[in-house]
């Protein structure tokens, strides 16, 4: 169960373990459960190029029948589906096929940024960030500025950003 915090005077730290990198040698549920049980939270289909599941951000295709697969086993075990590291074809797949199959999962982009703010091949796109808010999922926007904005304004950019959430956080 996710538990999340909105109180910047709170003394609690959340942490979730997850699997940005899934080993393709997963053959059933049982093993997906079994990592549920050891802790781990979220699972991606690919880092940057292809695997048995679908394709990473350096590579080109979609969601595979073994990446079909193997969100439906996340969802039966309550582990979600990070798309951080997906090429946006394999994550606008994914979040379609959670949505038509009716899976329970709250998917997440663990760390991207949005393509429309920076162009980078890590960024989503306007439609992916679109799928995951549709799902009620989660974006968590990273400080790792080289795929946020151009290397000339990273201080500017930091400080805005963090002015930002800032704000926003009390709302």
């Amino acid at each position: 169960k996710f538990i999340f915090f909105n109180n910047l005077q709170s003394s609690f730290i959340g942490m979730l373990f997850g699997m940005q990198h899934t080993p393709e040698n997963i053959t059933g549920v049982h093993q997906v459960r079994e990592l549920a049980e050891h802790g781990v939270r979220f699972m991606a289909l690919a880092y940057e190029g292809k695997t048995r599941y679908g394709s990473g951000f350096l590579s080109d295709g979609g969601l595979t029948d073994a990446g079909k697969e193997m969100i439906r086993w996340m969802g039966d075990c309550g582990v979600t589906l990070d798309v951080s590291h997906a090429n946006n074809q394999t994550a606008e797949d994914a979040l379609r096929f959670i949505k038509d199959e009716r899976i329970h999962i709250l998917p997440l982009a663990s760390h991207s940024g949005a393509r429309m703010a920076f162009a980078h091949a890590r960024n989503l796109s306007e439609e992916v960030l679109y799928l995951l808010g549709e799902r009620g999922g989660y974006v968590g926007v990273p400080m790792i500025t080289f795929y946020l904005c151009p290397k000339e304004r990273v201080e500017k950019y930091e400080s805005a950003f963090l002015h930002h959430i800032i704000l926003s956080r009390a709302l």
